[in-house]
């Protein structure tokens, strides 16, 4: 009737005791006391889920059911969590990696060796070449052994006269001479049999003679 449980269960007990016992109407004794004794029995108080837990896991043939129910349960949340760790797993495979910056690429320079005087005079030749894939270039009159050929004509020119180093890494350019018989000249300055001398665009190499078969140079 609105009042708290436990107010409202003993008023309840006590009206009851005294309808039983008080009442005017033919009830047996036995039955007198059975009923007092019912009526002042309280209701069993409901067990706690903490209880329920234990009971379970406890072993107790009469909650197996329960037992199963709770496992189920169990499982249920530790498939949404691992769901979970999945899924937030995936979220992060998903992020574009950062990528570092790229480094700065120095352009490659080209050396150009141009033909100013003698019979290949207007000709110019490139190192690396145009493939990338050479930075040598050999002068003289054989023309299986050499990229700069000359007429067979050319006067005092060998076979393999002199050649052209090209390093990309630095943008150096060399002449070296091979031994020729007239001799690698570098500014009219005639080089050493097998001398390297590093080149400037300002210098000049002549073939055989200072003043025949010229080459300028240039890096760009």
């Amino acid at each position: 009737r609105g009042a708290p449980l436990g107010i409202a269960y003993a008023v309840s007990v006590n009206d009851l005791r005294r309808l039983v016992t008080e009442t005017e109407y033919a009830i047996p004794a036995a039955v007198k006391v059975a009923s007092v004794e019912v009526i002042a029995v309280p209701p069993p108080k409901p067990e706690s889920w903490v209880e329920r837990l234990k009971k379970s896991l406890g072993g107790d043939p009469a909650t197996t059911e329960n037992r199963g129910a709770l496992l189920t349960a169990l499982g249920g949340i530790l498939a949404l969590l691992l769901a979970g760790v999945a899924y937030a797993l995936f979220r992060r495979s998903r992020k574009p990696a950062t990528t570092a910056p790229r480094a700065h690429t120095v352009p490659l320079r080209i050396a150009t060796i141009r033909a100013v005087g003698g019979p290949l005079s207007g000709k110019t030749f490139r190192l690396p070449t145009p493939d990338r894939g050479t930075t040598v270039l050999s002068a003289g009159v054989d023309p299986g052994s050499n990229q700069i050929i000359f007429p067979q004509s050319a006067a005092g020119v060998s076979n393999q006269h002199c050649r052209f180093v090209y390093e990309p890494a630095n943008a150096t350019l060399y002449v070296e001479d091979l031994n020729s018989t007239n001799g690698t000249y570098v500014n009219k300055t005639r080089l050493k049999p097998n001398e390297r001398r590093r080149l400037v665009p300002a210098d000049t190499i002549s073939l055989a003679r200072p003043d025949a078969n010229i080459f300028s140079c240039s890096i760009e």
